[in-house]
């Protein structure tokens, strides 16, 4: 009789002298079926989540509504309502986007933008001195950190603000860093990024939110406001360029990224009026790409703060109220 032989996969091979191809794992084919959803299915589960979150989260949509009466005080309460809908569904299908982009390859990354001005990027990288890309809350600015690193085989630093959830911060941070971006968190950060310019690489900043002592006055959707001069001090410093990129969403779901010459600066002998000018233009050229999409910037965020405290009075009331519920027994 001739001997039975036991079975055994490693060895085993196929009619053409290879192994046989393992099986793929239950959690790569869950990946690549979150990788693969459409952009318009996302974007229709989006637009329901978000009308849910406009239901539910009265907090921020009180926000959103007092920021919008008072940039556009002509606008009727029905069209201000309206508005705040679409821009939590925005919120909702942004956080969708970057929650499938954690399971997509670089090359599915890159296989959802499209881009404008790409030619701006590569002659202010051959110059060797870096650059300081800024940016806003505006579309999907997350995945939109990808693009460089993913597409040009360039990482890119970004500076942001450490969350206070652990866990949170912890996710986003593997999210930004994990085709090989860098961070840099704002605490004591101006070291770090004058650092990561000299060494003539990317920095990205998102300008649309800053700490006032770290800000200059300046005039956004015609009131007063702050914004940070960071860009412009370090542009001065380094003597790097900045470039305007922003990351808007099309119709169809895809994300179109626009890169934009850099900014021509006023350099004089007066570094103080040149950073206050600086940073004007800095804020016009974000004001414009907003009014390009309105409905996709975080008009939750307390923009005017500073100047106009009154605006968000009812919000802080709440606010405090509900902390004061919370230290009571049983609260």
């Amino acid at each position: 009789m001739m001997p039975v032989m036991k079975h055994n996969s490693r060895i085993e091979k196929t009619a053409a002298g290879r192994p046989p191809m393992p099986s793929p794992r239950p959690g790569g084919r869950l990946k690549r079926l979150i990788a693969g959803i459409p952009p318009s299915h996302v974007m229709r589960i989006g637009r329901l989540i978000g009308n849910l979150m406009y239901v539910l989260d009265a907090p921020h949509r009180r926000l959103i509504r007092c920021n919008l009466q008072f940039v556009f005080p002509e606008w009727t309460q029905d069209r201000i309502r309206a508005f705040s809908r679409r821009n939590f569904q925005h919120y909702a299908i942004t956080f969708l986007e970057n929650l499938q982009s954690a399971f997509m390859s670089g090359e599915q990354i890159c296989a959802r933008f499209r881009v404008t001005g790409a030619a701006h990027l590569s002659r202010v990288l051959a110059q060797g001195k870096g650059a300081i890309i800024i940016s806003a809350h505006l579309g999907n600015f997350e995945t939109a950190l990808q693009y460089a690193v993913c597409c040009m085989q360039h990482p890119v630093t970004g500076v942001a603000k450490k969350l206070r959830y652990r866990l949170v911060n912890g996710w986003l941070h593997r999210l930004r860093t994990r085709f090989g971006n860098r961070l840099i968190y704002k605490k004591d950060a101006l070291p770090k990024m004058i650092k990561t310019l000299r060494r003539g690489e990317l920095l990205a900043i998102l300008v649309d939110q800053s700490r006032y002592k770290l800000a200059f006055d300046v005039s956004f959707w015609g009131r007063k406001a702050t914004m940070t001069y960071a860009p412009a001090l370090l542009a001065r410093r380094c003597k790097s360029p900045i470039v305007p990129v922003f990351c808007l969403r099309e119709a169809d779901g895809g994300l179109a990224i626009q890169i934009e010459p850099p900014l021509d600066l006023q350099r004089t002998r007066d570094p103080h009026t040149d950073l206050q000018f600086n940073t004007q233009k800095v804020a016009g050229v974000v004001e414009h790409a907003i009014r390009r999409c309105p409905e996709q910037w975080f008009w939750y965020l307390k923009h005017f703060k500073k100047h106009y405290p009154h605006l968000y009075a009812a919000h802080l009331t709440g606010r405090q109220r509900r902390k004061l519920y919370k230290r009571q027994p049983g609260g």
